[in-house]
């Protein structure tokens, strides 16, 4: 009889082929101005998307990035009030 039973053990692997560079920080503004963020932010996506040509700029598709189902704590009324603009922007 065995009594050290050995356990398997798996090595998970990731490797990512999108190669993108670190977006280049400038000094911070005194306040915040979302139109110059917005503005640097959307400068750099094109930089990066004029590199990647699976990118199809006149697709009409849209992704938007839910969060998975909060299963650790009990649901309250601000999980129904979030998935709800989720869904009426997602629909129209």
């Amino acid at each position: 009889m065995n009594l050290l039973r050995t356990r398997q053990k798996h090595v998970l692997k990731y490797s990512s082929k999108t190669v993108c560079s670190k977006k280049p920080m400038k000094p911070h503004l005194p306040a915040f101005d979302p139109s110059i963020v917005e503005t640097e932010w959307l400068e750099w996506w094109r930089h990066l998307s004029e590199k990647d040509k699976s990118v199809d700029e006149t697709s009409t598709n849209e992704i938007i990035c839910l969060p998975p189902p909060n299963v650790t704590g009990n649901l309250h009324i601000g999980h129904a009030l979030t998935v709800a603009i989720q869904d009426s922007y997602a629909r129209w």
